[in-house]
């Protein structure tokens, strides 16, 4: 056998292994490893990780930020509302405060121009004290001078009748300090004489002033039909010279009506009713007199 051809083949195979496994040595320490990877790419690696942080970061700081911008919007848009719904209210209550007092001051003009037109004397409405009724409005006759006493005719109540209503007449329009009335012959006569009519109703035109009274024979003295007039003042407003109540109150101001200086008055039966009527001169309740007539009360 020649052995001198088998040994070069077997060093050969040997060589062989020996290159292969040396190849993958290298290759696998060609591999860097995370510790042993050059220092270029460990510096690369740290700024991407830096990188996506501080984006992270960036999104997150600008998500707070629009909840406070969103908190800010709501608060301005709240501010911003309630700031026109109070001017829009300020705007309507001007508006109505302007109505009001243009309504006020129409109704005002014509109630003036109504009392301008009114009858003289004439009340605004009729009453009734108890079972007997009151209203005013005015005769025709001139003015009555003075007289120095009463001249009455068979018909007429006595001078009790006469002093009982002069007297009360002054004693309430003392409580106003406003002048006494002295007592008219002609005035009564007049009064009279309406009064034996039978007719509860007023003269019409004339420039006297006239209360009228109606109530069950014997149940009212002439001195308490004058109290009833009087009694009005619980519904008289002096601020505004008018009713505060919508009732009668024109023979309350005629009972103490300052201008005023005469009274005359005459009372008949009539059908089981005593009608009492009183005549004044000057007439009370001109209009836009009022307040320099109808004193509040002094004492």
């Amino acid at each position: 056998m020649n052995h001198a051809h088998r040994y070069p083949i077997a060093i050969t195979l040997a060589g062989f292994l020996l290159t292969i496994g040396a190849s993958n040595a290298a290759e696998r320490s060609a591999e860097p490893s995370e510790e042993n990877a050059p220092r270029h790419l460990q510096i690369a690696q740290a700024e991407d990780e830096g990188f996506f942080d501080e984006l992270f970061d960036f999104f997150g700081d600008d998500e707070a930020e629009s909840e406070v911008m969103q908190d800010e919007m709501d608060r301005q848009l709240e501010d911003d509302l309630n700031r026109e719904m109070d001017q829009l209210e300020a705007e309507m209550e001007q508006e109505l405060d302007r109505e009001m007092n243009q309504l006020e001051a129409e109704m005002e003009q014509e109630l003036n121009q109504m009392e301008a037109q009114q009858p003289v004397g004439t009340a605004t409405n009729d009453v009734s004290p108890s079972s007997s009724q009151t209203t005013q409005s005015s005769q025709p006759a001139q003015p009555v001078a003075a007289d120095a006493a009463a001249t009455s005719p068979a018909a007429t109540p006595g001078n009790a009748f006469q002093k009982s209503v002069l007297d009360l007449h002054n004693k309430l329009r003392a409580d106003h300090c406003v002048p006494a009335l002295t007592w008219s012959a002609q005035l009564a006569a007049t009064a009279q004489e309406w009064a034996n009519r039978c007719v509860f109703e007023h003269r019409q035109g004339g420039n006297l002033g006239e209360n009228l009274a109606m109530g069950t024979s014997g149940a009212y003295t002439a001195a308490s039909h004058v109290q009833s007039w009087y009694d009005e003042i619980k519904d008289y407003d002096f601020a505004s010279h008018r009713s505060r109540t919508g009732q009668a109150v024109g023979h309350f101001t005629q009972v103490v009506w300052r201008g005023s200086t005469q009274l005359g008055c005459g009372m008949a039966t009539c059908n089981g009713q005593d009608m009492l009527v009183c005549n004044y001169a000057e007439a009370g309740n001109m209009g836009g007199a009022y307040p320099q007539n109808v004193p509040q009360k002094c004492r």
